[in-house]
């Protein structure tokens, strides 16, 4: 399971078992821009995660919608961040 590379979190450690997350790799064209919103010491890297609780809900995709028959149904899909994704709730 990944760990939570945000300051603090304990998402994905040991003792947080049962406790479902959603966890988002940092996109290699967004390393920079998270990097600068993430306060924390060590250097970001593509292969660290951060977990949906520093994400504002309107920022996660949880659905795919789409249109069979001229009626828009969505669908469930695995979780991603949408667009930029740097208003993180680090801190909050």
């Amino acid at each position: 399971m990944p760990t939570c590379w945000a300051p603090g979190c304990k998402s994905g450690y040991a003792g947080q078992k049962g406790v479902k997350r959603h966890f988002f790799k940092v996109p290699a064209g967004r390393l920079e821009l998270w990097q600068r919103h993430i306060p924390r010491d060590g250097v970001l890297s593509i292969n660290n995660s951060l977990c949906d609780l520093h994400f504002e809900d309107r920022f996660i995709l949880k659905t795919y919608a789409h249109v069979i028959n001229g009626e828009r149904v969505e669908t469930a899909q695995r979780s991603k961040v949408k667009g930029q994704g740097v208003r993180l709730l680090i801190g909050q």
